[in-house]
């Protein structure tokens, strides 16, 4: 892609933007934008909620056989040094697995969990058992 084209109205600033958000993520504008503390003081500022931002995740495009083999080899050393801590007696450590990215099919079966933990808690509620209790 070449930039002058957008000043010659060949490209929309959409398309622009769009090509700019598909850029990878070890890309130097994307790098450049990740260790932009006033971005991120201001990004923060604006955010609903309240203290750090969530684990991200990497994006599906970018994990590929590499990262992925990498990150299976970080969790089984991980897991390899608390084997180790236990063998020996003493208290191994807690670690969360190497984050990988989510795809649909997760994010529906969150919601589907979550579905299913609301009407579990609503049937709860409705209990006799639970009537009588509250009174």
């Amino acid at each position: 892609m070449d930039l002058l084209d957008y000043f010659r109205g060949r490209y929309t600033a959409r398309k622009v933007l769009t090509f700019i958000d598909q850029l990878p993520s070890h890309s130097h504008y994307k790098q450049e934008i990740q260790q932009d503390d006033e971005l991120v003081h201001q990004l923060f500022d604006e955010s609903d909620d309240e203290g750090l931002p969530q684990e991200s995740r990497p994006p599906g495009t970018e994990w590929r056989t590499t990262e992925r083999l990498l990150a299976g080899l970080t969790d089984a050393v991980r897991q390899l040094n608390n084997d180790l801590l236990a063998v020996n007696g003493r208290k191994p450590h807690s670690f969360k697995p190497v984050p990988g990215p989510e795809f649909a099919y997760e994010r529906l079966r969150k919601r589907a969990d979550q579905f299913d933990l609301d009407q579990l808690a609503a049937a709860i509620d409705r209990s006799p058992s639970r009537r009588a209790s509250k009174n």
